[in-house]
């Protein structure tokens, strides 16, 4: 995820730059389940996952897009990146590009 740091008012607010790539995001889901796999939402109880057809071992697996991950390429998970572009101007303070395992514990806040 990328946010960045944007002087409003006199004040920083974060700004989301990008979306998650997290299977039960409604665009992943959907790309994912004509598969033939099921996903499920995040909750207390962990991640959304993608899950196999019981045929298929019904493993789960907690991301929408993997490199070298060819069991669950047939399933929807999917190595292409997506790529945003943006122009930082005057009144954008920081920039942080981090990993899920990072949002995973900490909010754009």
């Amino acid at each position: 995820r990328a946010v960045v740091g944007r002087r409003v008012n006199g004040k920083v607010v974060p700004v989301a730059l990008t979306e998650d790539q997290k299977p039960d995001n409604p665009v992943e889901m959907e790309r994912i389940t004509r598969t033939g796999a099921h996903v499920t939402i995040s909750s207390s109880f962990g991640a959304g996952r993608v899950w196999l057809p019981e045929s298929k071992g019904g493993y789960g697996l907690a991301m929408g897009r993997s490199l070298g991950d060819y069991v669950f390429r047939p399933f929807g998970v999917i190595p292409t990146p997506v790529v945003t572009r943006y122009e930082l101007n005057p009144d954008d303070a920081w920039l942080v590009l981090a990993s899920d395992g990072v949002w995973g514990v900490l909010s754009n806040e």
